[in-house]
């Protein structure tokens, strides 16, 4: 699934906590923990229809509060003719799929989203791994 080969071009992931930003490259231990277990959680993903459409204000307020992670891509990615340069996900540790909230400099994080159905999985793990940074 391209979506899912897409997170092997990850430049940076950032961790939101309650608003507090957490940034993560390549050169940092944690980087590669993450997008390793990450990859983990949704290698056997399906994507479904998402109903979900983000609008870029609410969006950028729902960050302040709970646990979030982006990945910020090395370029403009598309899955389903939908662009994307970085992806947002809001982590609950017993959601078992969820929207990928899709982010281009153009509208921000505005438009229709990607879902994933993680199959008999939910996000315990990577929930786990992230909110003790």
């Amino acid at each position: 699934m391209q979506l899912i080969e897409n997170f092997k071009k990850v430049n940076e992931i950032i961790i939101y906590k309650n608003g507090l930003k957490t940034k993560l490259n390549k050169s940092d231990y944690n980087y590669s923990r993450i997008l390793s277990e990450w990859i983990s959680t949704i290698k056997t993903a399906r994507i479904m229809p998402a109903f979900g459409v983000s609008l870029n204000k609410e969006t950028q307020n729902a960050i302040k509060f709970g646990l979030w992670i982006e990945f910020i891509f090395d370029g403009i990615y598309y899955n389903d003719e939908m662009p994307y340069e970085k992806l947002l996900i809001e982590v609950k540790k017993e959601w078992t799929g969820f929207n990928l909230i899709r982010y281009n400099t153009n509208f921000g994080y505005e438009g229709r989203c990607f879902y994933l159905d993680l199959v008999n999985k939910n996000m315990a793990k990577i929930y786990n791994l992230i909110e003790i940074m």
